[in-house]
């Protein structure tokens, strides 16, 4: 019989030779991009702003313009949250500050909580509340 090789598609990247099933390629790591076909590990890690959950084929999944990709793969860094380079997931802005925009990409980008207002828990995108009156926030 003839062997024939299929080369592992993009989102995925096979590190053995010989692959001739795409069931035998390995999704692309969470945190990294794999964004061609044929590839024998990731290409790189996922941009700052984004997050790559597993088998992304794009450094920045769903960015702005850019061809929607399933949500189960990754995504621009969702307000309330902050993406550094190779993210696989958000990390939440921290108790007592917020993060109104979307893209952040460090913990620095997370604005604290404004003075008069409370901000109560994490991964807030904007304060929770006002102070009530005759407390101080």
């Amino acid at each position: 019989g003839v062997s024939t090789y299929a080369p592992c598609p993009a989102g995925t990247f096979g590190n053995e030779s010989g692959i001739r099933r795409e069931e035998d390629c390995t999704s692309c790591l969470p945190g990294m991009y794999c964004d061609g076909s044929g590839l024998p590990r990731p290409r790189g890690s996922c941009d700052p702003g984004y997050y790559c959950i597993e088998g992304s084929n794009t450094s920045a999944p769903n960015a702005p313009g850019a061809y929607r990709v399933p949500e189960s793969v990754g995504g621009v860094c969702p307000a309330g949250g902050y993406c550094p380079l190779g993210s696989s997931y958000p990390s939440a802005c921290p108790s007592g500050t917020f993060g109104n925009t979307t893209g952040l990409t460090s913990l620095e980008g997370c604005t604290n909580c404004i003075p008069g207002y409370y901000c109560s828990g994490s991964n807030l995108p904007y304060p929770s509340g006002l102070c009530e009156s005759g407390y101080y926030c």
